[in-house]
Formats: structure tokens, C-alpha cells, sequence
């Protein structure tokens, strides 16, 4: 299991298991590794274009991905 894996499985969380956001889109922002996994953020992607305060999600939780690539989900970091 790479990063480029972990991205490649948290888009396909995002996209199977998250509420679509209306007339928007979620986009990984950044990805950090720890010895159990990956942490994989993101934010709306209107957001991250207009950095208007509007669009941007607040108290989005990561998404997890084990080592392994058996476990993906939303959880905090902390």
C-alpha cells in the first residue's frame, strides 16, 4: 500500500459513502502518514477556488486508510 493508494481508496469513500455536496465537490487536500495508516483531508472544492467562507466545510473529519487498505472510514486523528 502506497499514499497514492490511500488517495485512491479515500476518493472512492468519498464518493460511495459521503452526502454529495450540492453544486460542489470534495477535494483531498492533503495526505499524512502515520505508522498505522493515513490520514486523508479535504475540503469543498468551491472553497478552495474562492476561499469564500461560505463553501468551506467545517469540522470535516478525516478519512482513515490502514496499512493494509482494509479499513476506511471517517476518524479523528486525535
Amino acid at each position: 500500500m502506497t499514499e497514492q493508494n490511500a488517495k485512491k481508496l479515500a476518493q472512492e469513500y468519498i464518493l460511495t459513502k459521503m452526502i454529495p455536496l450540492e453544486d460542489d465537490a470534495y477535494s483531498i487536500t492533503r495526505v499524512e502518514e502515520f505508522s498505522e495508516g493515513w490520514y486523508v483531508y479535504y475540503q469543498s472544492s468551491k472553497f478552495l477556488q474562492t476561499r469564500d467562507m461560505g463553501y468551506s466545510l467545517v469540522g470535516n473529519t478525516p478519512i482513515f486508510v490502514s496499512k493494509d487498505g482494509l479499513i476506511v472510514e471517517s476518524r479523528r486523528n486525535w
